[in-house]
């Protein structure tokens, strides 16, 4: 239930931002986002673990400020293998 909870608060936001979001937000978006992190581990594998499932040794959230979306995705970050 706390599952489907958070499933519908986050189609929620995406429906209301969704307006004021471009379509090149996604080009900055990653699994390191803090304003979708909060979903690691429900709807998608954590940096470190998709960089192994990807064949890598691992991978680790760095900053990247976003080039498309500035006011939307503050303080982004994006999930860099090694």
């Amino acid at each position: 239930m706390a599952l489907l909870n958070k499933l519908l608060c986050f189609a929620l936001v995406f429906m209301i931002f969704g307006e004021f979001v471009t379509p090149d937000c996604y080009e900055d978006w990653s699994r390191c986002t803090p304003g979708t992190s909060f979903l690691t581990g429900i709807l998608w594998k954590d940096c470190h673990s998709r960089c192994k499932e990807l064949g890598h040794r691992g991978g680790r959230c760095v900053d990247s400020p976003s080039k498309h979306c500035p006011g939307v995705l503050k303080n982004n970050k994006q999930c860099h293998c090694y």
